[in-house]
């Protein structure tokens, strides 16, 4: 198969979001597969074709998505018209296919879901009070509209119609596939389930899971509302009332907390006042850093209020760390079969005291991890995944032909 991903964000260029991870790793690994896999990407800095372990990367200078989609189509349709493709892939988010599948209807394009915006935008804005949701209401009707907070139409949104053009979708999680299925109207048919491929790096996987009896809980994200930041300083609370000894570490960069007006690591700090010696923020580290803070770890926790299929997760399972996740999203298939603990993110005392029950017992932290560990490396590795996507694309061009 000749095969082409498109998609605004490609290591080492724009490496900021689980995008362009996914892209790098299932391009290297169909091209192991013996596919023409090109992938079409952006750079702040530079225009290039190059290659990069059989995989072709035609990197194109734009400073946005909106940039790159334009210049995406020309550069696309030199290279096809010299040498078709048999099939696209591309992320919902910013609708890169949209002009390229208008202009080629008959090449298949599979849409790979990660994170619409409008889904973002509901989880952000998850905290807002009713007060600002009725003074958005009084002033769209004193400009002669009836808005409501939050309003959403799915026909001016390029996510859902480059979803509704596609000829497959493709959801990593059972959650949001449900989830748009419901929200864009899609046909539950046009919506299959798989995975991201997930290779653990040795490091991860050179860390001992032993018994121990520190109390060490690790949160790796970025300090937001939709990562369950919120709630879990209040969870902090609680745990430090039965463990007055344990300590938080907050890996990630910070944001703003639109709702309170300030960064989220003042509100953490301003939230925990007197109980410094139990939590520490620790930044944005980078990769090697993070691996290095998961030895010495005993529990990380990933609240967030809903996530799709994160990589922490997974990367603290081949880590052999007992995770404490939300049951809202992909972290439920995750974490299934004892692999892990599912809270409901919202709810503090349900989450304290799953926290609490993991710090009293060192044992079942070393069971759960060794099982989270062997359930990653059999269920997301590169043959299981790669022979899924394969079967998906040459069903699809087959039906095409």
């Amino acid at each position: 198969m000749r095969i082409a991903f498109l998609t605004y964000e490609y290591p080492p260029d724009i490496a900021k979001g689980g995008i362009g991870t996914y892209v790098n790793q299932i391009a290297h690994v169909l091209a192991k597969r013996n596919h023409d896999v090109n992938v079409f990407c952006a750079s702040p800095y530079r225009d290039l074709l190059s290659t990069e372990t059989n995989v072709k990367v035609h990197r194109i200078k734009c400073v946005n998505p909106s940039d790159f989609n334009s210049q995406l189509l020309d550069l696309f349709t030199k290279i096809h018209e010299l040498e078709p493709f048999d099939i696209i892939e591309s992320p919902e988010i910013f609708g890169h296919a949209y002009l390229i599948k208008n202009k080629y209807p008959r090449i298949p394009l599979v849409v790979k879901f990660h994170m619409p915006i409008f889904l973002q935008m509901r989880l952000i804005n998850f905290y807002t009070s009713r007060i600002v949701k009725l003074r958005y209401f009084l002033g769209a009707l004193r400009r002669g509209r009836i808005s409501f907070y939050g309003d959403y139409d799915r026909k001016e949104d390029i996510d859902y119609l480059v979803a509704s053009i596609a000829d497959a979708c493709i959801s990593p999680s059972i959650s949001l596939g449900e989830i748009l299925i419901r929200e864009w109207k899609l046909l539950p048919s046009k919506v299959t389930k798989i995975p991201y491929p997930f290779v653990p790096p040795p490091s991860l996987l050179q860390i001992p899971i032993i018994e121990r009896e520190t109390k060490v809980i690790s949160f790796i994200g970025k300090l937001n509302v939709q990562k369950g930041v919120v709630a879990l300083v209040q969870m902090i609370k609680f745990v430090v009332s039965k463990h007055p000894d344990v300590c938080f570490r907050f890996i990630g960069e910070d944001s703003v907390y639109q709702s309170r007006k300030m960064l989220m690591s003042e509100y953490i700090r301003k939230e925990l006042v007197g109980l410094e010696k139990n939590y520490i923020i620790k930044g944005g580290l980078e990769y090697a850093e993070v691996i290095s803070e998961l030895y010495d770890t005993d529990i990380c926790i990933f609240p967030s209020i809903w996530e799709n299929f994160p990589n922490v997760c997974l990367e603290a399972m081949s880590a052999g760390r007992a995770v404490i996740g939300s049951k809202n999203g992909g972290m439920q298939e995750m974490l299934a079969n004892g692999c892990g603990v599912l809270i409901d993110p919202v709810k503090v005392r349900n989450g304290s005291k799953a926290i609490v029950s993991l710090l009293n017992q060192p044992k079942t932290r070393v069971q759960i991890g060794t099982k989270a560990r062997l359930a990653v490396l059999d269920r997301y590795n590169a043959d299981k995944i790669g022979s899924l996507i394969e079967t998906q694309f040459t069903t699809l061009i087959r039906n095409e032909d």
